[in-house]
């Protein structure tokens, strides 16, 4: 009863949220209108990034990705620039430190607008990595805080941008008037022809179609967990047999429960066995998430056992945690892809690779067009049921060497879209230095 009573409430509480975060705003604004303009300074000495997650920065290894991209593609151009990070635990402060930035533990979602807007102070550059947290889908709250802290830092001077974001087709009501009123000088990258095309009737601001900055993250080839991968790749390969690699996870569903769990890992694993049985292929298993109990590597570890007894030479499944970057260099060794992980698929698609994906929150549509792949390689969690994930893969596995020749052939133009996130930091001159 408990918990139906917080379910109902929240809807109330997220209202009087954002009618708080809405007063604080104009209270700010109204201050900055009679106040003398501060001078926009030519260069950027020190820049604040607003990362997806404050709390667990670096938990989602698509959240990596897009933060070290950005890091390096900002000191391959100007080593002496000062970072720092927003956070709000002592983990990602810890973590930020690691990165060579400055912790500044300010973030509190459902907190004053003003102990946020402190991260201001002192900056010269502002950058809200979007991801797809902007349109409110998980926490309008959240969102709004973000693009209210953007209009007031371009009020102030500062150059303020938003690092590529998707934007799906429901943005929430919630955020209508941050966006109509939004400072024209912030500068929106979004990062795929969707999201663009959706934010136009929502703001006037100045917008950019890019792509992910993740597609600038180098592989590391390296380590020693890699390698590892690659030997068995390459036995696998070896004996002529294709490598697939393969994710899903359980928050394809939200909130998921037990028997849709259950389901998912036989409907994976039954159609795995399926093309295990009537392909030369071989698969393997990649978790992209390793957070909790709804990880994804506990759900591809009962797949693994499901698979092991009866294709044990052709089933590879690592567990320990890697880096983005390892992921990214895991994804380089396969022939093709089928996930579920947005940048798993950007990994995959980086190096030249098709992919097929398990749809979400309308993200992959967008990424997919950037490389004009056709609409049979997205499928919806919800119509997995049957033979469909097996024919898309099946069909895949048949189509890989056209559809990798597709992929190769607009990557270029993907990467240099992906180099657009630093236009508004950097200059246009300086920017072929980014990696």
């Amino acid at each position: 009863m408990l918990s139906i009573i917080k379910r109902r409430l929240r809807p109330l509480r997220s209202m009087l949220a954002v009618l708080s975060l809405l007063r604080s705003w104009r209270r700010q604004v109204a201050a900055l209108d009679a106040a003398t303009p501060a001078p926009h300074r030519g260069g950027l000495q020190r820049v604040v990034i607003f990362p997806p997650d404050p709390e667990a920065l670096l938990g989602s290894k698509g959240d990596e990705a897009l933060i070290v991209s950005l890091l390096a593609s900002l000191r391959r151009i100007d080593a002496a620039l000062e970072i720092c990070i927003v956070t709000q635990s002592e983990q990602a402060s810890a973590d930020a430190g690691r990165l060579g930035c400055r912790p500044l533990m300010v973030w509190r979602e459902r907190g004053p607008l003003q102990r946020s807007a402190a991260a201001l102070a002192g900056a010269d550059g502002v950058v809200v990595v979007g991801a797809d947290i902007m349109d409110g889908y998980y926490s309008p709250v959240s969102a709004l805080q973000r693009w209210l802290l953007l209009d007031l830092a371009a009020r102030q001077g500062k150059r303020s941008v938003v690092i590529g974001c998707s934007f799906n087709g429901r943005p929430s009501p919630y955020l209508a008037r941050a966006l109509h009123c939004l400072d024209h000088r912030v500068a929106v990258n979004l990062r795929d022809p969707l999201s663009f095309a959706r934010f136009q009737p929502f703001s006037g601001a100045a917008s950019r179609l890019v792509a992910d900055i993740a597609f600038l993250l180098p592989p590391d080839n390296d380590s020693a967990a890699v390698a590892e991968v690659r030997g068995w790749v390459e036995s696998q390969q070896l004996r002529q047999q294709s490598v697939l690699g393969f994710n899903i996870h359980y928050l394809l569903y939200q909130d998921c429960s037990e028997p849709q769990m259950a389901a998912l890992v036989a409907t994976a694993a039954e159609a795995l066995a399926r093309l295990l049985e009537s392909h030369t292929v071989s698969v393997l298993l990649i978790p992209h998430d390793y957070r909790g109990s709804l990880s994804d590597a506990a759900c591809l570890s009962r797949i693994f056992d499901a698979l092991e007894e009866s294709f044990a030479r052709r089933v590879y499944f690592r567990a320990e945690p890697m880096t983005a970057a390892e992921l990214k260099a895991v994804a380089g060794c396969t022939d093709l892809m089928v996930t579920g992980r947005m940048h798993l698929a950007i990994a995959a698609l980086g190096q030249g690779k098709p992919v097929g994906a398990l749809t979400y929150q309308d993200k992959f549509h967008g990424l997919f067009k950037l490389f004009g792949l056709p609409d049979w390689l997205l499928l919806d969690p919800a119509a997995l049921q049957g033979d469909r994930l097996y024919l898309m893969m099946e069909r895949l596995l048949r189509e890989r060497h056209a559809l990798a020749a597709e992929v190769q052939r607009e990557l270029p133009g993907v990467i240099e879209l992906s180099r657009r996130n630093m236009l508004d930091l950097l200059p246009a001159d300086r920017l072929q230095a980014a990696p």
